[in-house]
């Protein structure tokens, strides 16, 4: 191995083999231990180094398991690793920002028309992603999910209007992480559906900031008006049964007033609901 790697060192300069084990937290108890072990017979070999990328909290749960509860983690730990490294924490909204360059959807959202949440602020579908995202508190691969999927559905269908992207976003989270949810939505359980995606949006919305939800009161007139016939407004009996149920505030019922008569004359049903979920699922056939 020593030798090795001074093949392929140049003549002046003797550079060291590398060799990296990702994630080692995602292996069988056993198997995670094994490896540790067996690479620690190659530590002291002259040229070789050996970098862990892993959750060591993780990690430490597989340890004890094979060795007991009572073993010092980092103890045992030391006899492997010389230096230890903490990365940091990675900003999820910036991530996203850079998936949907990297599939160029944000040039194809550019061209979508916007959405206004009042005369003053303006409001952005990026906006409402990262609202959902931070809200659902979606990992990085479960971004990289979100987006492959919505990169398939943006370019298989034209002209989706906000109203539609809006719930594609939001059809496409609960996917990812409220599967029961999701796979409940059907032509015959459609009030349902709604019901229990609105509850589960406000369960999550408790946990977060309210100024970090400003995008959300557009989704949730959306979903009252789905299986609505006429348009809704604030003074509707199924919006004040809404309001009663969560206890809305003066500010959250003014805005959801705004909301409503600005989507007041989109035509948007129970038929186009459907038609997103089947955009979603023929998605996951492909990979761009």
């Amino acid at each position: 191995m020593s030798k090795l790697a001074e093949c392929y060192s140049s003549t002046n300069e003797t550079k060291p083999l590398i060799i990296f084990i990702d994630e080692l937290d995602r292996c069988r108890l056993n198997f995670a231990i094994e490896v540790l072990e067996k690479a620690k017979h190659f530590f002291n070999v002259d040229n070789i180094i050996f970098v862990l990328a892993t959750d060591k909290s993780q990690l430490a749960h597989s340890i004890q398991a094979v060795y007991g509860q009572g073993l010092d983690v980092n103890g045992y730990l030391r006899r492997f690793i010389d230096f230890d490294y903490l990365l940091p924490t990675s900003d999820n909204n910036n991530f996203f920002k850079n998936l949907l360059q990297k599939f160029s959807l944000d040039q194809i959202l550019n061209n979508t028309k916007p959405f206004y949440m009042d005369t003053v602020s303006r409001d952005t579908y990026l906006n409402l992603s990262n609202n959902l995202i931070n809200l659902y508190q979606l990992t990085l691969r479960e971004q990289e999910s979100f987006s492959k999927i919505l990169n398939v559905v943006l370019r298989t269908h034209n002209h989706l209007d906000r109203s539609e992207l809006t719930l594609l976003f939001f059809l496409i989270i609960l996917k990812l992480k409220v599967p029961d949810i999701y796979k409940s939505l059907n032509k015959n359980s459609i009030k349902n559906f709604i019901n229990r995606a609105l509850e589960n949006l406000q369960s999550h919305s408790t946990v977060v900031e309210s100024k970090d939800l400003k995008s959300l009161p557009l989704l949730e007139s959306l979903l009252l008006s789905v299986s609505s016939l006429n348009p809704l407004s604030v003074n509707t009996p199924i919006v004040q049964n809404y309001i009663k149920k969560y206890n809305l505030d003066n500010d959250k019922i003014t805005v959801l007033e705004k909301c409503f008569l600005m989507i007041k004359y989109e035509e948007f049903g129970t038929y186009e609901l459907l038609n997103l979920k089947k955009s979603i699922e023929f998605s996951v056939n492909f990979s761009l």
